[in-house]
């Protein structure tokens, strides 16, 4: 399986039913981006923006 890098990372996103027990079914994916703190803001757009 390939490793999705920038705007296309998505995570799989799910809830227990029972504490401790991976979910089977009923995963959702959602946007996923990285950031960090620091003085410098890069002058290029959001990953985020735009994503369906």
């Amino acid at each position: 399986m390939a490793r999705a890098h920038g705007a296309r990372a998505q995570m799989a996103l799910a809830f227990e039913s029972v504490y401790g027990t991976a979910p089977a079914t009923g995963y959702r994916t959602v946007p996923f981006a990285s950031a960090t703190l620091g003085s410098e803001q890069p002058l290029i757009a959001s990953e985020l923006l735009g994503h369906t």
